[in-house]
């Protein structure tokens, strides 16, 4: 049940999670944002329009909302209706926790750190990995 929308973007229904809209990945060289992304300056703001999650629901970010990924890829990339999904609260403790741990691809840093060094492009696909793995998804 579940419907491919754009460049790696998921919806699926039934499963206890679905996305805002699809995961922002820019043209080689920049590009113009895809039709249909909103950004926004915040994740207040993002969420205000929105609106809330849902009841046992977290909004989550595909490419993770760190100061190092706002300030590399811009607030509006990061806080976009292409980079964020419903979640289920405890599937979202659960990958914030992986996020948080050491791995052993990681080299000693946390996943989140190791993450950080990665191009955008790479950290939505690691995004929609870990979410795979964590069975959210086909």
């Amino acid at each position: 049940n579940c419907l491919m929308l754009g460049i790696g973007g998921l919806n699926c229904g039934g499963a206890g999670w679905s996305m805002a809209a699809v995961v922002m990945v820019p043209e080689a060289g920049g590009g113009a944002p895809t039709e249909g992304a909103q950004g926004f300056r915040s994740f207040s703001s993002l969420k205000n329009a929105l609106g809330p999650a849902g009841p046992g629901q977290h909004w989550h970010h595909i490419v993770q909302q760190t100061p190092g990924n706002l300030g590399k890829f811009g607030a509006e990339t990061i806080h976009n209706t292409q980079n964020v999904m419903r979640l289920d609260a405890g599937v979202h403790q659960q990958i914030s926790g992986f996020y948080s741990s050491i791995q052993p691809f990681t080299s000693g840093q946390t996943v989140r750190q190791w993450l950080s060094t990665q191009s955008l492009e790479q950290q939505a696909q690691f995004g929609l990995d870990t979410l795979r793995r964590f069975g959210v998804g086909p």
